[in-house]
């Protein structure tokens, strides 16, 4: 049986329901499922050994009971979740399923829907006799082998080649960043590469972007020599550079001539670079620099950059977030860039590349370091995910299209708009009550809630990209070498034009991680230069949303998912943009103190209770998720209270459905991060451990507080039951 049976084939034992039926007046009730039928056929005993085996149930139920000692008033959150965070067998994780370390239903579901898009690609190959599917059938393929280590060796000499030959002008650095910036498995890796996407001051629009790198280490505080965690930085410096020593070794053999510590020499020069401060920088970070600018204030050959990568028509200006940067990193490439030292890390990045195109000994040396001592990951992905994700690089319109064909439920859109277009106007309510915003604030934040746009399942097809038209053969690394330079060129052209969705990967995760709007991510986000909320097709489905499971249970998690997603539009950060989506602070100086204030009284919680637990994390890393925590709970708890009043509940019932609803709220936050990983989660995850997300904004309630008769002293206790906007 190969593994995507085992999955679930679309043909047979699948869990979500295809499209086959329409929307009608179905869409405004809540259905039940009779299970019954399905149930009984499970059921191997006849009556009498069926109910001793029920009875046995019911005394274990109850001794599970009594033996969870954990008060609700001092820790709700494993007062709920503690047999599931004690039984291995409950997380549902599979042996080949151990590159997931944050343990959640996000992770496992993602995981489910790589291997429906598996089966997806399979049929459309087997159905389907086109050119289209011709080239699908020769990408996956190839995918699914990877790069060979031959063709590692061949690549990597004829690299080398070609390096030192630009060596001989000091001048052609910038051609050399222009070959890498084309490759965007690594750009992000380069000391500065050049992207375009939506100009976040006219963000209907492309512009050209200069960007910082993006550091290969998990933490670059390893970096900073300053007398804290010496031994730590120390192990990890040394597991980095075995890591360069083997890549080199693996490839180039043992007498190479590199020094693998000289990665981490040029790496700590770039991590210096961001000291620089004599430039005076644009307050918001939208710093637009001329081509003659950047080349006389800056020492940046744009121009140069700019030909070498292809651009029929180079565009006059280009946003810069870090001047200061840009200068002192400029500097440091046209002195060093062919040294010995950096020769070492062109190479180590030309690797990196090839590393995330293979399976074999340079993916293995790469996957130790950033995979399994850095992020705690107990084995790699099935290759099949690795070539599922590959294949949506180039395929995403046609998968797209055969994923929604098969899983867009429209009753379950139905439901889950009404219930957005419910909630907003509670927030709205909420934000028009608030007693610490200026006027002009208060209607800023209103007509920006006003202008949101909901996207549900995918983007209309007109505003995804079509797919490439690339005739592709049985070598992956030719075809990825096309596919690249596709990407390139197509991304060239898009200056000055209107914004369109492309598929996206965040190729430093492993295996690579879907971050675009691809219907297919199991996810949901706000988007503050387009002032849209995206809820991404592949999380409508259980356990996320089941209507037969009653109104607490969708809104402890689909409900939460939105009121959270709309409180960023006015956090911190998508406070800089205004109702249209452009770069536009609107708030008063006063307000942004207030509310820095409220963060700052955040931050403080979330750290006092993690280091009840002896974890020790910066919180301020992690505010704009914990604020959006607080708001999006607060406006399930008001959008429920509203709800109950309209439908004439008593107090009682008003009780025990604010029960469920905050248990389900606590089930849905559920999360094993494995020891070995926590430290790598606190320093990259852009939110707290779950615990916490369930934990703080319940304390903050003030219908979960008096609901569950909370005391001072108790440890659910806080004083500050701020909810940012109440």
């Amino acid at each position: 049986m190969n593994k995507s049976k085992k999955r679930g084939s679309l043909k047979k034992n699948i869990t979500r329901k295809n499209s086959t039926h329409s929307c009608n007046d179905k869409c405004n009730q809540i259905i039940y499922q009779p299970f019954q039928t399905e149930y009984r056929k499970h059921l191997r005993y006849g009556a009498t050994e069926t109910r001793k085996i029920e009875l046995n149930y019911l005394k274990l139920l109850a001794a599970q009971f009594k033996r969870n000692a954990i008060s609700p008033k001092d820790d709700y959150y494993n007062y709920v979740n503690k047999d599931w965070l004690m039984k291995k067998e409950n997380t549902g994780l599979k042996k080949d399923q151990g590159y997931i370390v944050e343990i959640d239903q996000y992770r496992i579901v993602q995981d489910k829907v790589y291997y429906e898009l598996d089966d997806i690609i399979n049929e459309y190959i087997k159905d389907n006799k086109t050119k289209t599917s011709e080239n699908l059938k020769n990408f996956y393929n190839s995918a699914l082998k990877g790069v060979d280590e031959q063709t590692i060796k061949t690549e990597t000499k004829k690299f080398i080649e070609y390096y030192d030959n630009l060596r001989k002008d000091k001048n052609n650095i910038w051609e050399l960043l222009a070959y890498f910036s084309k490759n965007t498995v690594v750009p992000t890796l380069l000391p500065l590469h050049l992207n375009v996407s939506s100009d976040l001051k006219n963000c209907k629009y492309n512009v050209c972007y200069v960007v910082p790198k993006i550091f290969f280490l998990t933490d670059i505080n390893v970096y900073y020599d300053n007398g804290k965690q010496v031994e730590y930085k120390k192990k990890y410096r040394e597991a980095y550079g075995r890591t360069v020593k083997h890549m080199f070794e693996d490839i180039l053999g043992k007498n190479n001539g590199l020094d693998h510590h000289a990665i981490f020499r040029t790496g700590q020069e770039i991590f210096n670079a961001y000291g620089c401060s004599s430039i005076k920088e644009a307050e918001d970070g939208y710093n637009i620099v001329t081509a003659k600018e950047a080349l006389e204030k800056y020492n940046f050959d744009f121009n140069t950059l700019c030909k070498h990568m292809g651009f029929t028509s180079i565009p006059s200006k280009f946003v810069c977030t870090n001047l200061n940067f840009l200068k002192c990193c400029s500097d440091l490439l046209l002195k060093e860039w062919d040294s010995e030292d950096w020769k070492a890390n062109w190479i180590f990045l030309f690797l990196r590349s090839m590393a995330r195109l293979s399976y074999g000994k340079l993916h293995r040396d790469t996957w130790s370091l950033a995979g399994k001592y850095s992020r705690g990951l107990e084995s790699q992905a099935d290759k099949k995910v690795f070539a599922v994700l590959f294949s949506s690089y180039s395929f995403d319109k046609l998968l797209t299209k055969e994923y929604v064909k098969r899983y867009e439920d429209p009753i379950i859109v139905k439901y889950i708009t009404d219930l957005y277009n419910d909630i907003i106007k509670v927030f709205q309510t909420i934000v028009s009550r608030s007693k610490w915003t200026a006027p002009s604030t208060k209607a800023s934040a209103l007509k920006k809630l006003e202008k949101i746009r909901f996207i549900i399942g995918h983007y209309p097809f007109d505003e995804i990209a079509d797919d490439p038209v690339i005739d592709y053969g049985n070598d992956f690394y030719e075809n990825m070498i096309k596919l690249l330079n596709w990407r390139n060129n197509f991304n060239n052209n898009l200056v000055g034009k209107h914004i369109i969705e492309q598929p996206m990967l965040d190729w430093n995760q492993t295996p690579p991680k879907l971050v675009g709007t691809q219907a297919y991510v199991v996810n949901a986000a706000y988007t503050p230069s387009k002032n849209n909320i995206f809820v991404n097709l592949g999380i409508l489905q259980k356990p996320f949303v089941d209507i037969s499971l009653g109104l607490e249970y969708n809104l402890a998690r689909m409900g939460f998912t939105v009121g959270h997603e709309m409180s960023h539009c006015l956090d911190d950060f998508g406070s800089k943009y205004d109702a249209d989506g452009n770069l536009n602070n609107w708030w008063t100086p006063k307000d942004k103190k207030k509310y820095k204030q409220i963060q700052q009284g955040v931050i403080k919680q979330y750290e006092a209770w993690a280091k009840r637990d002896g974890v020790i994390f910066d919180a301020s890393q992690t505010i704009g998720e914990d604020i959006a925590d607080i708001s999006g709970l607060a406006n399930c708890d008001e959008y429920l209270r509203q709800y109950l009043h309209y439908n004439k509940m008593i107090p009682s019932q008003q009780s025990a459905i604010f029960k469920r609803f905050h248990l389900e709220f606590a089930v849905q936050e559920r999360q094993k991060i494995p020891k070995r990983a926590l430290s790598a989660q606190l320093l990259t995850n852009v939110h707290p451990p779950d615990v916490y997300r369930c934990n703080v904004p319940l304390s903050r309630s003030v219908i979960f507080v008096t609901n569950q008769d909370i005391k001072p002293g108790d440890g659910m206790y806080w004083k500050d039951n701020n909810s940012v906007w109440s």
